[in-house]
């Protein structure tokens, strides 16, 4: 009652509570056995294509940019992954934003990440 109690959301609107049992890797065991997890890749001006990732259900968006670089020409660091109008960051486990096997993500050109600068001393 208490974990679910909090109002407010995790990243990719997951509870607390599915944060915490993914956190303890009793979520990723369980779905361990699902097998690979299959996505459909849109990018914007290329053709669509499937990628296969095989950490299934404990599948980050860094594995699904990783995995899709083979068929598109767009640096990892570049990429920006989307999903039900949601923009998801490189740690996010797919599953737990309710990419399902089957799914499709969208994937666009992005600036790369650019390195944070450290603050010069006064």
């Amino acid at each position: 009652f208490f974990l679910n109690s909090f109002p407010f959301s995790l990243p990719c609107g997951q509870s607390v509570a599915s944060r915490l049992l993914l956190a303890t890797g009793m979520a990723a065991a369980a779905a361990a056995d699902a097998g690979p997890l299959k996505l459909r890749i849109r990018v914007a001006g290329s053709a669509d294509f499937e990628i296969e990732l095989e950490g299934g259900a404990a599948a980050t968006v860094l594995d699904a940019k990783i995995a899709a670089t083979a068929s598109c020409d767009i640096d990892p660091e570049a990429m920006r992954v989307i999903c039900r109008g949601r923009i998801l960051k490189d740690d996010d486990v797919l599953e737990a934003c309710g990419v399902k096997s089957g799914d499709a993500i969208h994937i666009a050109r992005g600036s790369p990440a650019a390195p944070s600068a450290a603050p010069t001393p006064a």
